[in-house]
């Protein structure tokens, strides 16, 4: 479970989202009717989930919607209530190190990681529908940014946005 989670963290492993939903629900449509519940539960109003991975829908199937402010939603509870910066603040890992002959390196698609100061997460994102986007989150002292950038054309603008928005919130924080 530990691997699939760092591989759903820093690669975007799809499939892994699939079998932890698996695994912890019984069956991807399970896990996807508890998705929603807490969805609903956080107050996220613009999110409807039809996948535990996001991925563009399978023909007859609906996409998965969400907004920026419902991102930021769920971001902010996941840095309340869970670990996730254990998984999303990794660069780069190793993965299968003493399983395989061929030892899989995963670099993480949050290029602010290390570039920004006190960036240390969160998840980024691309379909064709949607563009490329990305929840980052920095701490500097005992303050926090969380932002949400949605709709990018190219992963280049969606990061510079995100920095500013970053960098710009510093600015504000008395």
């Amino acid at each position: 479970v530990e691997e699939l989670l760092y591989a759903l963290m820093i690669q975007s492993a799809n499939d892994a989202a699939s079998a932890l939903a698996h695994a912890t629900a019984g069956s991807r449509e399970a896990f996807v009717e508890e998705m929603n519940a807490k969805a609903h539960e956080l107050g996220m109003t613009h999110t409807t989930f039809h996948s535990p991975h996001g991925l563009p829908p399978a023909r007859g199937q609906q996409p998965d919607l969400t907004s920026p402010r419902d991102l930021a939603i769920l971001a902010r509870h996941l840095l309340a209530h869970t670990d996730i910066l254990r998984y999303t603040s990794v660069r780069s890992r190793a993965f299968g190190t003493g399983v395989r002959l061929q030892t899989v390196v995963m670099n993480n698609h949050n290029h602010l990681l290390g570039r920004i100061n006190g960036c240390d997460g969160l998840k980024t994102g691309f379909t064709n529908g949607a563009g490329f986007c990305l929840a980052a989150t920095a701490q500097r002292g005992s303050h926090r940014i969380i932002v949400v950038v949605m709709g990018s054309a190219q992963a280049k603008t969606r990061d510079l946005k995100v920095a500013e928005l970053i960098e710009k919130g510093f600015t504000l924080v008395p």
